[in-house]
């Protein structure tokens, strides 16, 4: 790779001020964010997925624009160029008004191992959707959990397909214990039935590919096709639902779904509304990044950013939206179940 191509990955800078300080509210990063600066490290290749990181991205963009701050935005080829920005950053970039906040746990060891170096320099560092509250004392950690509304969708799955009908669960990452959440939500939610629910985590299979299973969407798309050309063939059975847990490998499932129409899936959009994308999205579990990401600014400029926050369901920080075509047929259990889904998650985190 050439120095060129380094540099460009490294950072994308937007000095950006378009915003009247008279406007800012108190709940607001404020008038006084003229200045600072927000340095997001992304998910390798994690800008362009269509998904996760392209909704954070989306939500700092506004923010900066809203609120007077300079964004800096890095997005690494891969975890080995991750770790060279991260080490440019912590030992030679001056730390004044800078938070850098980290949109990958993934970038948990690299946080370990500049520690010293961002504690020694007085370094802000915010890890977005992470449980660790024991990575340093700059390090600060927020989470948005899954567990309210992925239990509102199995629910709401009970709504769509047979008891005897097939469900698949994917998994990016095994070892995301959001995820992991998630899927045990899904399952409460879906209750006792008789259909077989099958659970694939893609980072499994990744091993044999060389990326990482937020990353493979064309694999899903073949897996997905073969079974309907099995089925035609032979008669086996293709999952009726299916709950993507996978960052923008969902979008080979949504090819999937534009080619073989009603002979495929419904499938649950994941972190922003993705009913346009295809026919087949009977819901979406959504984050909420741009309220989640200024309530965390607002601390930070005041000086009150927490060691580790939870922003789930109850605040609306995380909801199930559901796609148009499916609101009259879904809208009145939803509102049914919502409170028992807010306890339930409450209960749940207060367990971890």
């Amino acid at each position: 790779m050439s120095f060129f191509s380094l540099f460009a990955g490294f950072m994308l800078i937007l000095f950006v001020s378009c915003a009247d300080d008279d406007s800012a509210s108190s709940s607001s990063p404020a008038a006084e964010s003229s200045s600072r600066t927000i340095v997001a490290f992304y998910s390798p290749n994690g800008i362009g997925d269509l998904s996760y990181g392209d909704a954070i991205s989306l939500a700092l963009h506004k923010i900066a624009l809203a609120h007077d701050f300079n964004l800096i935005e890095n997005c690494p080829e891969n975890w080995e160029y991750a770790d060279i920005y991260a080490d440019i950053n912590f030992t030679t970039i001056p730390a004044e008004k800078r938070l850098y906040i980290f949109c990958d746990t993934g970038y948990r060891s690299i946080l370990e191992k500049y520690r010293a170096q961002i504690e020694t320099n007085g370094k802000d560092v915010l890890m977005f959707d992470s449980r660790n509250v024991n990575l340093g004392q700059n390090i600060h950690t927020v989470c948005l959990p899954l567990y309210g509304i992925a239990y509102e969708a199995g629910v709401l799955a009970r709504e769509l397909v047979d008891g005897n009908d097939m469900i698949d669960i994917i998994i990016g990452d095994g070892k995301n214990s959001l995820l992991k959440d998630a899927t045990i939500a899904f399952m409460e939610g879906l209750g006792e039935r008789n259909g077989r629910t099958e659970i694939l985590t893609l980072n499994e299979l990744s091993e044999m590919s060389e990326t990482d299973g937020y990353n493979m969407s064309s694999v899903l798309y073949w897996n997905y096709t073969t079974q309907i050309t099995e089925k035609r063939k032979n008669g086996t059975g293709v999952a009726s639902l299916i709950l993507p847990l996978c960052g923008g490998s969902i979008h080979g499932i949504f090819r999937w779904n534009r080619d073989y129409g009603d002979e495929s899936s419904y499938t649950i959009g994941m972190d922003t509304d993705m009913s346009a994308y295809t026919k087949r999205v009977p819901y979406s579990l959504v984050k909420n990044f741009t309220p989640a990401f200024e309530l965390c600014l607002g601390q930070w400029i005041k000086g009150e950013l927490p060691q580790h926050q939870t922003l789930g369901l109850k605040d609306g920080f995380t909801e199930l939206v559901l796609s148009p075509a499916f609101k009259d047929r879904l809208e009145e259990k939803l509102s049914e179940i919502h409170h028992e889904a807010i306890e339930k998650e409450e209960n749940y985190e207060a367990d971890k």
